[in-house]
């Protein structure tokens, strides 16, 4: 693995007429050194690139360099004493040019001769991101002077990250002026000369870890695969991190207990796709896990336990390894990764398409395959070609970039650690993906006014809810309904391919309402419907309700919601039965969500909320079907 040098601090010393005039007598003999003596030490120190974790790219260059502030604790020899704390303002310094891949500074600080252990803290004083940080350091500068500090407590302290962050479940922020260095455990050893030369350097590191991931599509043979990431989330987010670096392992507790560790917040992706990838980043407090020398293949990293002993729960936490659709993301017990190894799940809308030919590439008429929303599940770590599949840390002053290509439903690449590109199905993959080979909704007509026959197990919608993992709230039950009941639409008449869960839309409409019946709520339905279906070209298919599941029905007439509200039909009321895709899934979904409670379903006609619901008894239990005729118009 590449390593570039941290921040080096190089320590030049030149002797002051002031300083000399009070040893006049002496000779100055290079390389010589005499405790005690009094010199003006000019400092030149800089800032580099990170160290950065990645195959694919080479880091460049940022912004995160500037030098405003500085505090030394300047300890003796063996760092346990310490003779003085030293402020240097941003007056103070100067410099800031860009030279051997950093930007250096210097300062002239007063010191005295002999060999001493430097540790240094810059950018202390404008601080947004850690609480009273400037308080804590001078407090500590303090603390040290009286005795009471070695070098190796000043480096063990902790600092925290302000609250905002942990209770808004956000990442730091870190303006260039505020990126914070510090030396690593136990500082540096520096000796300054009688003449005021000196020897030794002074490192320092950027307090916190800069990750990046770049997002693009795969492809496949005879297949065109299409994932938009819309949002990720962090997980075991440490809320504070240790003045020093470079440790090996874990070894504090406050960072062993899992309260030390808080989940982000649901992060939009917002950015648009530059050359078909989609990128976002972030910078995160150091977090040291304990290597595993039992990972031994990328597939592991994100194993999780379950038990599916009564066939109903798969994914509570348990004793089998699994890889599946798993508990909810922040209550999982992994198979391999540390307790509080930081991960991020990434979700998107996924779509697969069977192309014609050999042609990996989209063209019109192609054969949509998969549907509907999944995430991913990263471990951060340096699990790279020089790294390990069982690292699970993420060290402060690295950056760390994931190359990740999708490349089907439940599989990654993830560049920057496979040379082949070869890992296999990614055990951390998870979502509602619809088949659309396995739904009848789906269909294909080449005719400019078809009619099909639509059915819905809505049973097995049932049972996928039920044995989904982690703890099935009432939202958690609705979205899964939801994401049972994706509605997909491609039209010429749209800009974009739709991808739109109704359900999810309507229960959120109606949350508020005690009675999600009453008027009040289904005027807040109704305002929803018309905000959801305004980018949507969906009046080109009707669909009627029906008991038979082997007859199509016949058309009852021009329904009002088509009709701009008049009614047509002099001779009946059916047409008003006829529904809009977005009412089929609503309503299907309360059907499913009324089945999962428990309750009573009408098998009568057009019962549940005007649709039909046919019961078969199969295997001793019975099976909930909904029969349609769909009614295609492609001249509307």
């Amino acid at each position: 693995m590449k390593r570039i040098y941290d921040i080096i601090i190089s320590v030049t010393a030149a002797a002051s007429a002031l300083c000399i005039s009070a040893c006049a007598e002496k000779e100055l003999i290079p390389g010589t050194v005499e405790e005690g003596i009094p010199v003006e030490a000019t400092l030149t120190f800089g800032a580099p690139n990170s160290d950065d974790v990645t195959v694919t790219t080479k880091a460049e260059l940022n912004d995160y360099s500037d030098i405003t502030s500085l505090y030394l604790f300047i300890y003796n020899s063996d760092g346990t004493k310490c003779e003085d704390v030293i402020p240097v303002a941003e007056n103070q310094i100067s410099g800031g040019e860009i030279e051997d891949g950093g930007r250096h500074y210097s300062t002239t600080i007063s010191t005295t001769t002999g060999t001493k252990r430097i540790f240094a803290v810059a950018n202390y004083v404008s601080v947004e991101s850690w609480v009273d940080f400037k308080i804590k350091i001078e407090t500590l500068g303090t603390r040290a002077k009286d005795g009471e500090l070695t070098m190796d407590a000043v480096g063990k302290e902790i600092v925290y990250l302000r609250n905002t962050y942990i209770n808004n479940g956000t990442t730091p922020e870190y303006p260039t002026q505020q990126m914070i260095f510090t030396s690593r455990t136990g500082g540096d050893e520096v000796t300054f000369n009688n003449d005021g030369s000196s020897s030794g350097v002074i490192n320092l590191e950027r307090i916190a870890a800069n990750v990046i991931f770049n997002i693009r599509s795969g492809s496949k043979t005879n297949r065109h695969i299409s994932f938009t990431p819309t949002s990720y989330q962090i997980y075991n987010l440490p809320k504070g991190t240790r003045l020093a670096g470079s440790r090996s392992t874990e070894d504090n507790p406050a960072e062993a207990d899992a309260e030390f560790y808080y989940d982000g917040s649901v992060q939009t992706i917002t950015a648009t796709s530059t050359g078909g990838t989609y990128s976002f980043d972030f910078f995160i407090p150091e977090n040291i896990q304990k290597e595993n020398p039992s990972v031994t293949s990328y597939n592991q990293r994100d194993e999780w336990k379950y038990n599916s002993s009564d066939g109903n729960h798969i994914g509570i936490p348990g004793s089998d390894a699994g890889t599946g659709v798993g508990s909810t993301n922040g209550e999982k017990d992994w198979e391999y990764a540390p307790e509080n190894a930081t991960y991020v799940v990434i979700s998107g809308e996924y779509a697969e398409y069977e192309t014609t030919g050999s042609s990996e590439n989209r063209e019109e008429g192609d054969k949509l395959l998969y549907s509907g929303n999944t995430s991913y599940v990263i471990h951060l770590g340096d699990f790279s070609k020089d790294g390990s599949f069982g690292n699970y840390s993420v060290r402060r002053n690295w950056k760390y970039t994931y190359n990740i290509t999708v490349k089907g439903v439940n599989e990654i690449i993830a560049e920057a650690i496979a040379d082949d590109g070869s890992q296999g199905n990614e055990p951390g993959a998870e979502g509602g993906l619809v088949n659309i080979s396995d739904i009848t909704l789906s269909f294909s007509l080449d005719a400019h006014y078809e009619q099909v026959l639509l059915s819905y197990n809505l049973s097995n919608i049932l049972q996928t809810i039920k044995t989904s993992a982690g703890n099935l709230t009432d939202e958690k039950i609705d979205e899964l309904i939801g994401q049972n009941l994706i509605l997909y639409i491609e039209s010429p008449f749209q800009a974009t391919k739709i991808t739109k869960v109704p359900y999810t839309d309507y229960i959120e409409a109606v949350k508020g309402f005690a009675d999600p019946e009453s008027a009040g709520a289904q005027s807040a339905a109704e305002a929803a419907k018309e905000q959801f279906l305004s980018d949507v070209d969906y009046k080109w298919v009707e669909f009627f309700p029906q008991r038979s599941s082997t007859n199509l029905s016949a058309y009852p007439g021009l329904p009002l919601w088509k009709n701009n509200g008049e009614d047509i039909n002099r001779n009946s009321d059916l047409n008003e039965r006829l529904l809009d895709v977005y009412d089929v899934c609503v309503r299907l979904g309360k059907v499913v969500r009324k089945l999962y409670d428990k309750e009573t379903v009408s098998t009568s006609e057009f019962a549940e909320d005007g649709i039909t619901i046919t019961s078969v008894r199969s295997g001793g239990s019975d099976v909930y079907y909904a029969y349609f005729t769909g009614f295609v118009d492609e001249y509307y």
